[in-house]
This record gives C-alpha cells, structure tokens and sequence, in this order.
C-alpha cells in the first residue's frame, strides 16, 4: 500500500510534521486558478433501494444528498458573468457494469437551461433539516449487481485524464466511492471480488493521477441505518468486518490538513494515519462526508 504522506526514508513511518510545514499540492485552494475534479462514484445495485431515511431509499437519499451539496457550493461561488469553474464535476454508477452519468465544468453543467431544479434536503450542522433548491446532477439508478471494480477502475481513468489535459499542478483529483455493500458480481464470492479491486494496485494508481508529490484521494463512504458507526478509523485490526477492511486498504489517508479540518466535524477525534473511509454511515454523516470531500 502507498502511504499518502510523506514518509522518514529510515524507518518508513508516516512524518506529519514534514506534511504539515511543507506547502504542497493538498494545501493549495481549490478555485478557478487552481481548479480540481470531484468524482463521485455511486453504488447502483438493487440493495441500494432499501429504506434509508424515512421513506427515502439510500439510492434516492444519496442522489439528493450530493445534489444538496453542489447546491450549497455553487450558491457560493456563482458569478453573474464570467466563469467560475472551481472544479469538474464526474458522476459514475456502477451495478453491473459501471457508466459515466454526467461529467463536465460546475458552471457549464449550473448553466444549463434544460438542467431540471428540485428543492433537495439536507442535515446542517446544527443537525436540523434544511433544504435547498439546486440543479439535479447526481440521480437515481439502483438494479443489479455490485460491480465496483468496474466503478474504480473508471474513476481512475478519469483522474489520471484529467492531469493529464494540464492540470498536473492543481489540487489532486478527489474520487468519493458511496456504496452500501460488498463489490459482487455475476455470483462471484466477495473474497474474488475484493482481490480483483486489491490487484489493480489502488493506492498506486492514485499515485500515478495524483499531481504534484501529492496522490489523488479516494474516500469510501458506506452507508447502513444499522450497525455502530466507524468514521476516519486508523486502525485496521479494530474492524471486526472483513468488509471493512478491505474499504480501510483501499482508502486514501487523509492528508494531514484535511485530518485537521476533520477535527471540527464534531466526529470524535481524528487520529494521524486515519482513513478516507466510513462504515455504517447514517443520513447526516453520510451529507457531513460528503460535504468534507468535496471542498478538498
């Protein structure tokens, strides 16, 4: 695994003081200079249709809930002429085989006219419910399997695309992997699936579409109504689950800025070497995740 910090040449172990005190491609903004890319990777089997919040399902809930988001940054960062291009915006389901469902600038893709507009809800910091009217970017797809290799594999090819078309000196692509379960696929066991997605080398990958010394981030976000929350878990031996394991080597560490910005999500403590990673997300730490990855 490819550590995402820089690491003492002796002893291999993570320096964050080194991190910290030397500016590097995590800690530049991320604007119309400096422009990124979000790509969302959306789990779109059929057990993403089961009840999640209420009456919405966990597809409709997470479709709404990056909706909500984009809508809140773009009220942000609207001009009333010229372009406000901060980032590029890729959306990627995958069931049983994986697509990409919207890609393009957030300007572009806020300008267009036949883009419908629906009034989306979301839990703010206060944990209250609010709600917003914004584009429908992300939507709802739920059938089939759960082929997530497919997913990242595409994601990967996008980021690695986008730095390549000049944009080798911005913030890193940022891949934000929201699913409800285990990548399955045409009846193959999970342990064959999870070694298909371990063999593509994720963490290198990363590497290789990162830009600066800085690799990409992946965040895995998985969500349930049941079962004891995990966020940012450093840890890997306290994951009982083989599941969730397997989401804590895939996930990126979180650069020790963004470790430090995690600390004011009201989350518990953010230790040094956690994980882009969540386990059993509910509905408002699914849209305090999201929210987090997507300001980079």
């Amino acid at each position: 695994m490819t550590p995402l910090s820089p690491q003492h040449p002796a002893t291999g172990k993570t320096n964050h003081k080194t991190h910290h005190n030397i500016m590097s491609n995590y800690d530049l903004p991320m604007n119309s200079s400096n422009p990124g890319v979000i790509i969302f990777l959306l789990d779109e089997s059929s057990s993403m249709n089961d009840p999640y919040d209420g009456a919405k399902t966990k597809a409709v809930f997470a479709a709404e809930t990056i909706n909500a988001v984009m809508g809140q940054i773009l009220d942000g960062i609207r001009k009333p002429s010229g372009r406000y291009n901060k980032f590029k915006l890729v959306i990627i389901g995958y069931g049983d085989d994986a697509n990409v469902r919207l890609e393009g600038w957030i300007d572009e893709l806020d300008s267009d006219k036949n883009r419908p507009e629906h009034t989306f809800s979301y839990i703010g910091a206060d944990g209250q419910t609010k709600t917003i009217t914004a584009p429908e970017f992300a939507t709802v797809n739920a059938n089939g399997w759960t082929n997530m290799a497919a997913g990242l594999e595409l994601a990967l090819e996008k980021a690695k695309s986008y730095v390549d078309d000049g944009h080798s000196s911005c913030y890193p692509p940022i891949i934000i992997n929201v699913t409800d379960g285990k990548p399955l696929l045409d009846g193959k066991p999970f342990d064959e699936c999870r070694q298909e997605i371990l063999n593509m080398d994720v963490h290198q990958r990363l590497k290789e579409c990162g830009t600066g010394d800085c690799s990409a981030l992946l965040f895995n976000i998985h969500i349930d109504r049941v079962g004891p929350e995990i966020v940012f878990p450093h840890d890997r031996e306290s994951l009982t689950d083989e599941f969730f394991k397997f989401l804590f080597d895939i996930s990126s560490m979180l650069p020790e800025k963004m470790r430090q910005d995690a600390q004011k999500l009201s989350i518990g403590t953010v230790m040094p070497d956690a994980r882009a990673e969540a386990c059993n997300a509910k509905p408002d730490i699914l849209y305090k995740l999201i929210n987090f990855a997507s300001k980079g």
